[in-house]
């Protein structure tokens, strides 16, 4: 069951629909950790990287509030509705690794603090910053009304990302002039904004195909008929 089907259950399941509707508010709050973690580009400190690991604990309590109320539905429920169920799991997972990674991103500009003065490397990392806010817009949509072509399209983002990333690292492999504090701030950075990016398309497949494909379509040659 993909998400298109989910919405008649939750109109059966009200235990369900608020584990639901807290998954959105999950989305809401990894979206400001995203966006709070982006301006370390530009400048970082201890405070900021204090405020994230305190956002992030507010992402933990939430998926642990999340998987009591899908428990609480599946303890309580005569004919639970597991594919739904399963799929929200899923999700909250997702959310909750982002959160991590937007941490780690504080993190990195602290440990190594960029001069961010490489014109072109730092154009295509904002690109990157750029389409995964867009990219979290869209997500967002795709699952609150079940809609595919958001979702595709959030997905067509995650292949635009990848190969992106895969240009800075390769460029960066061959250049012998980049400062090495640079080099290991700007590979860190990108591959950390390549995670949270993979994460947002795993989240999207929940709207194209049901529980077992969830997190793959996406990787089979931009097949999105289902794996």
């Amino acid at each position: 069951m993909s998400f298109k089907r989910i919405y008649d259950a939750l109109t059966k399941a009200p235990l369900l629909e608020k584990a639901y509707n807290d998954a959105w508010k999950m989305h809401a709050l990894v979206k400001e950790m995203f966006e709070e973690s982006s301006k370390c580009l530009i400048g970082c400190d201890i405070s900021v990287a204090k405020k994230l690991s305190l956002e992030d604990k507010r992402i933990n309590k939430a998926e642990k509030k999340i998987r009591r109320e899908v428990m609480e539905y599946l303890a309580v429920t005569t004919a639970p509705n597991l594919s739904a169920s399963l799929i929200l799991i899923s999700i909250v997972i997702d959310y909750e690794r982002i959160g991590d990674l937007c941490k780690n991103i504080a993190q990195v500009c602290i440990e190594y603090p960029a001069d961010f003065d490489d014109e072109e490397y730092v154009k295509d990392i904002n690109e990157i910053k750029n389409n995964l806010s867009k990219m979290f817009d869209l997500t967002l949509v795709a699952i609150e009304q079940s809609d595919t072509e958001k979702a595709k399209e959030a997905i067509g983002i995650h292949d635009n990302i990848k190969e992106i990333h895969n240009s800075i690292i390769k460029r960066l492999n061959e250049d012998e002039k980049i400062s090495t504090t640079n080099a290991i701030s700007y590979a860190l950075l990108t591959g950390y904004f390549r995670r949270i990016n993979a994460h947002l398309a795993n989240i999207c497949t929940g709207v194209l195909y049901p529980f077992p494909a969830l997190g793959f379509g996406y990787e089979v040659g931009g097949d999105l008929d289902g794996p």
